[in-house]
């Protein structure tokens, strides 16, 4: 299995086990922008009985070795964006012994909802012997695609996301409501967008101190995803708590000078009264202006003891700690544990949901940026789950429909994966006969000459999927201490990378806005 990321990782490994269970599982984490850490393969909870980072050259010599050695692979289960996987694909082909002789299978898919690029990412998956479709909504989908230009669609089989699972949703009294927000790292994309779900979560917890309101954050700072996140939710909550502090203070500030002005012309008011001619009293006699003035909070003493007293911190149980009342929380971890203390899952358009749907927990899609395609919630139409905060704020839990779930594999009659084990299986045979035809992906150098080239280079191949000229097919020659240099200057150029994404690129746009 080769995944280039965290949640691909979850999915490419998980798959493998549900393709066969029994199966001795090698995971390879492509090195690049997204390599997960190890913090983060931890956190998805999925091993491996062996387990290394590789370039797409290092993947391609250990799964094209000679089979007696152990080399080379019954199944090969992609778990990376398109074009690494046409790449793999045509490299893979490449590699094969000729005459039909015995090679891997190729598997592929998604890891979730898929809702932008399809015709793209599908087509360049194609020529996988099996592209998951994870619903039957998705395999319709992928077909009429494939259909569409003319290629074969028979390698789209029906399945559904291998982590689906889970105990079904039952209230419990013994901790409070919980309210989840699912972070994505992309969507929405603009810091004004998250700034706005950040202070709509708060006002949430504030409205209601009762509930338990925790935002699942999907990395820690320097830890990238599959997508970019240049605005952490904790940069815009620490923001927007310094923002309020500060017009705090100076509202404070501001009614200290006041008490102040007003104790001084007391004071001075106090003085004028000893000196009846004054004009400047206005308790002179003949002064038109003078009256009494009764006595009140405003013009009394001021005393040592605060004007009000400090709310009160309510503490409520939560794994690992507590946390006041009226606060948001930030969490890491498995979802999947998140999920077995959630009443109510909250997102833009997140997998997330799906898992929650699948338990049967209150999920809510939220419209409050529109229905958009660029945020993906579109493809919650029909569900059930599409939700305001105001509407959240009010005490609106949504239920999902039941034939929707059905139609997106959220919910299935049976085990989702028999049909791809049956498919896998009966093609495994075939390629140790030495039967099965190669690959046959629609994208060729005659097909998309200006298009594959460039996607084959990008991974170090040929057109032909040779590997290219000066690029090293292993480092297994190279010393210790040059891969340890290696391996530091990569870690650097990486963590570089991340503050560029991160810090700089922002900076540089919004300078371009002034």
């Amino acid at each position: 299995m080769l995944a280039d990321s965290d949640t691909r990782w979850k999915w490419g490994a998980l798959t493998a086990r549900r393709i066969a269970p029994e199966a001795r599982l090698e995971a390879y984490l492509l090195r690049g922008r997204a390599t997960p850490t190890v913090r983060q393969l931890g956190e998805v909870g999925v091993g491996a009985e062996a387990m290394a980072e590789v370039t797409a050259a290092e993947f391609l010599a250990r799964t094209t070795g000679d089979p007696q050695d152990g080399g080379r692979p019954d199944v090969v289960v992609l778990a990376c964006v398109g074009g690494t996987v046409r790449a793999m694909t045509q490299a893979l082909n490449a590699a094969a012994p000729p005459a039909g002789g015995p090679r891997p299978v190729i598997v592929t898919g998604y890891v979730g909802v898929v809702y932008e690029k399809l015709a793209d990412g599908l087509l360049l998956r194609h020529g996988a012997d099996v592209v998951l479709a994870n619903s039957p909504y998705d395999a319709d989908r992928f077909r009429t695609v494939y259909e569409g230009v003319g290629a074969d669609a028979s390698g789209v089989v029906g399945a559904a996301l291998p982590f689906l699972g889970g105990e079904p949703y039952r209230p419990s009294a013994r901790r409070p409501f919980t309210v989840v927000f699912a972070v994505q790292p992309s969507v929405p994309e603009s810091r004004r967008d998250r700034a706005y779900l950040m202070e709509r979560i708060t006002r949430h917890a504030e409205l209601h101190p009762e509930r338990r309101v925790v935002v699942k954050l999907r990395s820690k700072p320097g830890e990238h995803t599959t997508h970019i996140e240049e605005f952490p939710y904790p940069a815009l909550a620490a923001k927007a708590a310094r923002a309020a502090k500060a017009a705090k203070a100076a509202k404070a500030s501001n009614a200290v000078n006041a008490s102040t002005t007003r104790r001084t012309a007391d004071a001075r008011g106090t003085v004028n009264a000893g000196n009846p001619t004054d004009p400047s009293n206005p308790t002179a006699a003949g002064n038109p202006t003078a009256a009494s003035r009764p006595t009140n909070a405003s013009n009394a003493p001021a005393s040592n003891a605060p004007a009000t007293s400090p709310p009160a911190t309510n503490a409520r149980n939560a794994p690992g700690g507590t946390a006041p009342a009226g606060s948001v929380e930030f969490a890491h971890g498995h979802m999947g544990d998140v999920l077995d203390a959630t009443d109510l899952l909250v997102t833009v358009s997140s997998t997330a949901a799906l898992e929650a749907m699948h338990r049967g927990i209150p999920t809510a899609v939220v419209t409050d940026l529109g229905v958009r395609e660029a945020l993906g919630n579109h493809q919650f139409l029909g569900s059930g789950a599409l939700a305001s905060f105001d509407e959240l704020d009010d005490g609106v839990l949504p239920n999902a429909d039941p034939g929707w779930l059905r139609r997106h594999g959220v919910i299935a009659d049976g085990d989702p994966f028999d049909a791809v084990r049956e498919r896998v299986g009966a093609l495994v045979d075939r390629a140790a006969a030495g039967r099965l035809p190669a690959p046959q992906p629609y994208l060729t150098e005659r097909i998309a000459p200006g298009y594959l080239p460039g996607v084959l280079a990008r991974h170090g191949l040929t057109p032909d999927g040779r590997l290219a000229d000066g690029v090293p097919a292993t480092d297994a020659r190279v010393g210790g201490v040059r891969r340890f240099v290696r391996r530091v200057t990569r870690d650097a150029a990486r963590a570089v990378y991340r503050h560029g994404v991160q810090r700089v690129a922002p900076a540089i746009r919004r300078w371009g806005q002034v």
